[in-house]
Order: C-alpha cells, then sequence, then structure tokens
C-alpha cells in the first residue's frame, strides 16, 4: 500500500510541476474569454433590463446565445489538449527511458493504474475549471437574475426568442432542471463536459499501451473518432454533436440512456483495454 501511495504521489508531482497543464488551462480560458466578449458585444448599448441572466448567458449556452466559440472548445480543443497533459506520460516515458525507473517505485501495474488515474483526473479537472470560469466571467456583466423575456427582448431576433421559451414541457433532455434551476443545470453541464474529457484521456492512455510510435496518433485518434462518428450516427448516440456541443438542450434528439451509457460505455471499454495489456502479458514498458 505504501508503495502505491509513493508512486501515485510522484506522478501527482509530475504533473502538477511539468508546464502543459498550464498551457492548457490558458488556452482554455482564452476561449472562454472569447466566448464571454462575443455574448457581451451582443447587448452592447441595451438596456440593463434587456440583459438576460448570468445562468443564461453562460458560454455553454451557445445555441441560444450564438456564441460558436464554444463549438472550437468541445469539438476540436476540448478531449486533445486535455488528454495532452497526462494520457501520454507513458508513451513519454517509454520513449526516455525512464518507464522502468518509475515503475521501481512499486510496480509495472501500481505504475500504469496510477498513470491512467491520473492522466482521467487532470483532463477532468481543467475542464471543469475553465467551465467554471466562463460562469464566473457571466456574472461579471450579467444579472444573476433577470426576467424571463429579458433576453428574447435584448436579443431580438425570432430564433433566440424560440430557443429562450424552451420550457421543461418540450420533451427535451434535463428540460424541467434547465428551466428551473439554470444555474444548477450548468453546473451539471460543466461536469459533464469535464466527465468525458477525463474518460477520453483515459482512452488515449488505453491507447498508449499499444501504440508507441505516434504521440500525435494517441492524442488525437479519440477526438478523429468522435468527429467522423457525429457525421454518421443518429442523434440519440451522437457523443459529439448532441452530448459534448450540448446540442440536446434546445433540440429533441437525446436520451436519459445515452446521456448516461454513453460515458459509461466508453469508461468500461477504456478500462477493459487497460486491463487487457496484462491479461496479454504485454511488456507496456517497451
Amino acid at each position: 500500500m505504501a508503495a502505491r501511495t509513493g508512486i501515485f504521489a510522484a506522478q501527482t508531482s509530475r504533473v502538477w510541476r511539468g508546464r502543459t497543464w498550464r498551457f492548457v488551462l490558458l488556452l482554455f480560458m482564452l476561449v472562454m474569454a472569447m466566448g464571454y466578449v462575443q455574448t457581451c458585444l451582443a447587448f452592447w448599448g441595451h438596456d440593463a433590463a434587456e440583459l438576460p441572466s448570468a445562468a443564461t448567458a453562460w458560454i455553454g449556452n451557445h445555441a441560444v446565445m450564438q456564441t460558436p466559440v464554444f463549438g472550437l472548445f468541445a469539438y476540436f480543443l476540448m478531449v486533445p489538449c486535455s488528454s495532452a497533459i497526462f494520457a501520454d506520460s507513458l508513451l513519454l516515458d517509454v520513449r526516455s527511458r525512464r518507464a522502468n525507473a518509475l515503475a521501481a517505485r512499486s510496480s509495472e501495474r501500481g505504475y500504469v493504474i496510477s498513470s491512467a488515474a491520473l492522466a482521467f483526473a487532470s483532463a477532468f479537472a481543467i475542464v471543469l475549471a475553465a467551465l467554471l470560469f466562463s460562469q464566473a466571467l457571466a456574472y461579471l456583466a450579467f444579472p444573476a437574475a433577470a426576467f424571463q423575456d429579458a433576453f428574447s427582448s435584448g436579443f431580438n431576433t425570432s430564433a433566440s426568442y424560440a430557443a429562450s421559451e424552451v420550457s421543461g414541457t418540450d420533451g427535451l433532455l434535463l428540460g424541467v432542471l434547465r428551466a428551473e434551476n439554470r444555474p444548477i443545470f450548468n453546473l451539471l453541464m460543466a461536469l459533464y463536459e469535464a466527465l468525458w474529457s477525463g474518460i477520453m484521456a483515459l482512452v488515449a492512455f488505453a491507447i498508449s499501451l499499444y501504440v508507441k510510435r505516434s504521440r500525435i496518433l494517441v492524442l488525437g485518434v479519440p477526438t478523429l473518432v468522435l468527429l467522423v462518428m457525429s457525421n454518421f450516427l443518429p442523434s440519440e448516440l451522437n457523443v459529439m454533436a448532441t452530448y459534448l456541443g450540448l446540442g440536446f438542450t434546445w433540440r429533441a434528439g437525446a436520451t436519459v440512456l445515452g446521456f448516461l451509457g454513453l460515458p459509461a460505455l466508453v469508461l468500461a471499454a477504456a478500462c477493459v483495454a487497460i486491463a487487457a495489456a496484462f491479461a496479454l502479458r504485454r511488456d507496456v514498458l517497451l
């Protein structure tokens, strides 16, 4: 137990002392700031009574607020950048011949498990921090509460008016929570995005147990697969467009089974792939 704790502490220190998470967090915050500025400019010159609430003005409400910069974040940056913090650590350790020395602190299994756990945790934490930062930014310019029709009159477009009238009776997933407690809904969405980021980092780490030649392949394949599948899968199963893109907040198609089952399925597949590397007696340190 002490050996396992020791390797986990050593790995945690490596993540904390590394520069990657700082660069990723800075990049994510810049993207969040871009969305914030875009939202503020849309309401430039409007009366304060026309402003939406800060929870409504959150960047994750991109379809309503017309801030497509969230798509840049969710589709192209979130998964590969958050995975780059530690999901490729084993690949880099093998290349630099540090893997065996690190594994000697506990065992090969302890080294791999600690690396996988921190790949998940670091990706989860960095995405959650960025999304909470974006919500905090919204509270700087928008009121905590607003009249129900403030947003529709302020934005003054038929598309935004229709989207702002989403209620719990239109059949959208989590529609009741979205209509009645938007701040809690936003927090849930931030946690959900962060969860997917951690899971996909774990997928990238699992790939690194089998692929040792290309860092780009390890970090890029999960996002590429999601993007390709988003063009073929129906909305109920479309991870990228419906769930990561939060498409279910403004259009029908999402299901509770997809919302909960898809991340559970991908998480289980990643764990099985990691366990299989040991079951097949692969030397993951070579």
